[in-house]
């Protein structure tokens, strides 16, 4: 029995391609899939040059050319159709084109034909013909296109996910990310799998898994092209949710350019920014700089040599990490922060007298007597010489006083140079007796007065020798 049903389409859409079409029918198949939980779709050229799109569905029916809105897949977030009209538009469009359709299931084979409308003989319209048949050893849907081109074909898979080489990266509640496959190549939008629209400037592809109302609401009629504002949120959620290694190194690596102006841009969104920092931070392995930050290739080196790596963050990020911790309850690694982790495991390798060399004693020895000219021979037994030394930020440290230890310890590579050395010891002692820092009054007061004292007895032996 043959039956032609009027598919009523009222508004052609002239800019479809074949691809475009193709496109439909390849998410009516991967819907049906889900839906029925059956056998992947199947796509496939047979001998005689003809494209197959093949599901293993429930099999088209007459009823599917009636819909307007699908109410099966609207009550459903993780399907790509809404519209029942994606259909018809494909049919028209194929009809176009040239394209002969043949559709076959396991009680129908339906094609495309073009004949008078009902009560309207002089009327021609886009019908579909059905031919009603028994006991065809099919199941589900064959969809069979002839003079649909391999470029074609080609281009409709390619809007879907699964039909691409991309990498997945991480899977989330919201979505999942994937690793381009080249790096200027534009990033991919998906929604349940098909693509909804590309960015110039992401890092990653992103398929959208679980669908929010301004999603639903931007998926026009052709699916194509949706705006921005329509999938950001999800797109954040997706990036907030992400703990991947690849995906944490790749937006670490984006942090560093802002200051370049050439960051991808969902490094530019500061929620994501910093949650990406956190999930690092929990590794334990790096240490964040503020962008422009100077320190000196010593600590470089320390911080290099206990295992962590240097991440340079913008400052409008680093301010916030002072006082900030991971989801894990750590501090957030600073350099400040790390400086004080590392001065509180830090121990002295202090050299006893009888350990220097002959040289370093001669040098020593000066202590005694700079000790009776400037009046401090009380606290030579606090002098303690040490082979390493704490380090400091902007450079490399070679005395300190610690009032704590009640002690002065220098470096023992000042031994070297009794300039030098005797300049270090002198600084040290003013620290030790005024209890002041650098650049303060009192320290800078105790200076003024122990060059005084030099400069006079300087002058006074010079004097005494002419």
């Amino acid at each position: 029995m043959k039956r032609t049903f009027d598919l009523n389409i009222e508004t052609v859409l002239e800019n479809w391609t074949v691809a475009d079409a193709v496109r439909e029918i390849i998410a009516n198949a991967e819907d049906e899939t889900i839906i029925t939980n059956s056998k992947p779709v199947e796509i496939y050229k047979d001998k005689d040059n003809k494209w197959h799109i093949k599901d293993y569905g429930r099999g088209l029916k007459y009823v599917h050319f009636t819909q307007n809105e699908s109410e099966e897949k609207l009550s459903r977030k993780d399907l790509i159709g809404k519209f029942g009209v994606g259909l018809k538009d494909a049919l028209a469009t194929f009809h176009r084109h040239n394209v002969i359709v043949t559709i076959k299931t396991e009680d129908s084979i339906i094609k495309t034909i073009m004949t008078s409308k009902h009560g309207f003989d002089d009327v021609e319209t886009l019908h579909a013909e059905i031919l009603e048949v028994d006991n065809i050893d099919i199941v589900g849907t064959d969809f069979i296109l002839e003079n649909c081109s391999d470029e074609e074909m080609e281009k409709a898979k390619s809007n879907f996910i699964r039909y691409t080489n991309s990498e997945l990266l991480q899977v989330t509640k919201y979505g999942e990310v994937y690793k381009k496959s080249k790096h200027n190549e534009k990033s991919n939008i998906y929604v349940n799998g098909m693509k909804i629209a590309q960015e110039d400037n992401f890092i990653f592809h992103y398929n959208i898994t679980n669908i929010n109302a301004s999603i639903k609401k931007a998926l026009n009629r052709e699916r194509t092209n949706v705006g921005r504002t329509a999938y950001t949120d999800r797109v954040k959620q997706i990036l907030l949710n992400s703990s991947n290694e690849n995906v944490l190194n790749v937006m670490m690596d984006e942090l560093r350019k802002i200051s370049y102006g050439d960051n991808c841009d969902e490094v530019a969104w500061l929620d994501v920014a910093t949650h990406m920092a956190k999930q690092v931070n929990k590794n334990g392995n790096v240490v964040f700089l503020s962008q422009g930050s100077c320190i000196s290739e010593d600590i470089k080196n320390t911080i290099e040599s206990e295992g962590k790596r240097i991440i340079y963050i913008p400052e409008n990020i680093s301010s916030k990490f002072e006082d900030m911790k991971d989801d894990d309850g750590n501090n957030m690694e600073t350099l400040s922060s790390f400086m004080k982790s590392y001065e509180e495991k830090f121990e002295f390798d202090f050299v006893d007298y009888k350990e220097l060399d002959e040289q370093e004693k001669k040098v020593y020895d000066l202590c005694e007597s700079i000790a009776k000219e400037l009046g401090f021979a009380d606290i030579l037994s606090k002098i303690k010489i040490s082979n390493t030394m704490h380090k400091s930020i902007g450079q490399e440290i070679l005395g300190i006083c610690d009032h704590y230890s009640d002690r002065i310890i220098i470096k023992r590579s000042q031994l070297k140079n009794s300039e030098k050395f005797l300049g270090t010891l002198v600084h040290e002692v003013i620290h030790y007796k005024t209890y002041s820092l650098d650049c303060t009054r009192e320290f800078e007061n105790e200076l003024t007065k122990i060059i005084g004292i030099l400069s006079n007895k300087l002058i006074i032996r010079c004097l005494l020798t002419i």
